[in-house]
């Protein structure tokens, strides 16, 4: 993977949705190691090679019970 990484992102206290920019593979995988808490990754922006998106999804820090009740509110709404 090379170039700008853009994820898409859900902020979920609010719901509402941005798009995140990363300068690299090496910077996507770090914020994707460290996630803030309270934002959720959705996914990709842009097409990757499959093996870069699994690499992305393999390094995501999951959702803790609370983001996860937060996510599933959402999703229901």
């Amino acid at each position: 993977m090379s170039g700008k990484i853009s994820l898409r992102l859900r902020k979920l206290e609010d719901g509402s949705l941005i798009v995140g920019e990363f300068p690299s593979r090496e910077d996507a995988l770090t914020w994707l190691k460290e996630r803030p808490h309270m934002i959720e990754v959705l996914g990709v922006a842009a097409e990757l090679d499959p093996d870069d998106e699994q690499a992305l999804r393999a390094a995501l820090r999951p959702l803790d019970p609370e983001e996860r009740r937060l996510s599933h509110a959402l999703d229901e709404a």
